[in-house]
């Protein structure tokens, strides 16, 4: 009997291996769903991911993979790239947030606002500017659908899969199982990644500023309902 999940597997590897001739960047600003992405389509494709990044607390993995990390300007490196967005009124709160339970900083938070929004802006900038092809995710999109957005992220990589196994990877890369994947640190790193919760955290002048600097962006992004 012929085994069709093994020719699909055979048929998906060899693709991966034909990509891997490009370089793929999976970038994004921090604590915008890059790491949960990356389980996503380790899962999916049965190949590596890699990382600017190799000493990365959860996840370490040499620079070579499928896609790498990257939160940096790095777009010469790259033929191709995932390019994740989030809220960055979310993004900018879990960031200060990381920087004291994981890099064991002691921020302030008004400094952090400010500098974020910088880079916010500049990384935004700079990925949306990519004069090679982009397939950009919204962690909003990735949160509310995350079955539907795999498969679009996959089928982009060149892959092809069911739904039943894409529902089966979504349900093995849940929040719990991520932070018993990394013990020590799988609950700090893994926060509860809702959204639409940090503007809570930002004053009146500083939610002012944070529309002054990105509100071109966030209408490009269209995320109108932070305007």
């Amino acid at each position: 009997m012929i085994d069709f999940n093994n020719i699909k597997q055979e048929v998906n590897t060899f693709k991966s291996r034909l990509l891997n001739n490009e370089t793929i960047a999976l970038a994004s600003f921090p604590r915008s769903g890059n790491t949960w992405l990356r389980y996503l389509i380790e899962e999916a494709t049965g190949e590596k991911s890699g990382s600017v990044y190799p000493a990365d607390r959860v996840m370490p993995r040499p620079r070579d993979g499928i896609v790498i990390k990257t939160h940096e300007l790095d777009l010469h490196r790259y033929d191709r790239a995932i390019h994740i967005v989030r809220n960055p009124f979310d993004a900018i709160a879990s960031y200060f947030h990381w920087k004291i339970d994981i890099d064991g900083l002691q921020p302030d938070w008004s400094d952090h606002v400010i500098c974020s929004v910088e880079q916010w802006k500049q990384h935004t900038s700079s990925w949306l500017g990519a004069t090679f092809p982009v397939y950009r995710v919204k962690y909003e999109d990735l949160l509310k659908d995350s079955v539907g957005e795999l498969d679009k992220v996959t089928t982009w990589l060149g892959y092809e899969l069911s739904a039943t196994e894409l529902k089966s990877i979504v349900a093995r890369s849940n929040l719990e199982r991520m932070r018993k994947r990394s013990p020590g640190i799988g609950k700090k790193f893994f926060k509860q990644g809702k959204k639409g919760t940090g503007k809570r955290r930002f004053s009146q002048e500083q939610s002012g500023l944070v529309i002054a600097e990105l509100s071109e962006l966030l209408t490009i992004l269209k995320y109108d309902n932070l305007l």
